[in-house]
């Protein structure tokens, strides 16, 4: 073994999905109870929720460091709770954008990317819940929940 680092809390987290991009980063998705420490290193960075709550890791490979460079985007999105349509907006034009949703347990359940956005609706064919939002560009990052219920 070349490294080995840890991270985590006193609580349960559990990764659903792992995904190695072509660029060698790393996406965790998954959920976690209480206060969760994302940094695989000596400094603390910690996620917290009141109970539980899911998590998209992003992580380097070499060095492993957490990516902290993402800034928020100008995204609106509605309605929420929502009963199948979601609309994202923003107020500008962003470029080279993915939207991903993840179910509770941090399964993709939806992907698309485009090459300029101001606003789209997405349908949620899933059954209703809890789900996480993001959209990514170079731009910067924008998540946030959404309740599906009809």
């Amino acid at each position: 073994m070349i490294w080995a680092y840890s991270a985590g809390s006193n609580y349960t987290e559990n990764c659903s999905e792992l995904h190695v991009d072509a660029a060698n980063r790393i996406y965790l998705t998954g959920m976690f109870n209480d206060t969760m420490d994302v940094d695989f290193s000596q400094n603390v960075v910690q996620l917290s929720c009141d109970y539980s709550d899911v998590f998209i890791l992003k992580l380097n490979t070499y060095p492993l460091e957490v990516n902290k460079a993402y800034t928020a985007l100008p995204i609106l999105t509605y309605p929420n709770p929502n009963s199948g349509l979601l609309h994202i907006e923003s107020d500008k034009s962003l470029e080279n954008v993915t939207i991903q949703i993840f179910n509770a347990f941090g399964t993709s359940v939806f992907k698309k990317s485009f090459p300029n956005l101001r606003s789209t609706t997405i349908e949620l064919p899933q059954p209703n819940g809890f789900y996480f939002l993001m959209v990514q560009s170079p731009e910067g990052f924008y998540s946030t929940g959404i309740l599906k219920r009809q």
